[in-house]
């Protein structure tokens, strides 16, 4: 989770990290990814009860510094690897912009392997 687009983002991650800490990262990943409208913090609480999280709790941690030192620590690794733009993935080292997925991912492992 590496917010790059401003506040809103951040907001975002910090609230997909908080419902990993209820075991509903994944579920809340793929909300957010589903929403069509803006998200702020009344629909990602939306969201989240429709996940039948504790609202309170992801509130909690969602403003807590556990995860605010998470999304720092993933930052400082964003800029090491100078990672600008998502979606990627990082294949034998080297960082691959876009949505690889199919044929395209497999066509990227493919040419690491033949290395």
């Amino acid at each position: 989770d590496t917010p790059i687009f401003g506040e809103g983002s951040e907001l975002i991650a910090r609230y997909v990290l908080a419902a990993g800490e209820q075991g509903k990262y994944a579920e809340m990943h793929a909300a957010v990814g589903a929403a069509t409208s803006r998200l702020d913090e009344a629909k990602l609480l939306e969201l989240a009860k429709g996940l039948k999280l504790d609202t309170k709790k992801l509130t909690a941690a969602a403003n807590g510094e556990k995860i605010k030192a998470k999304l720092e620590a993933n930052n400082e690794f964003r800029q090491k690897l100078n990672i600008r733009g998502v979606p990627m993935v990082i294949v034998d080292g080297r960082i691959n912009g876009g949505a690889l997925i199919g044929d395209a991912l497999d066509a990227v492992v493919k040419a690491s392997a033949q290395k």
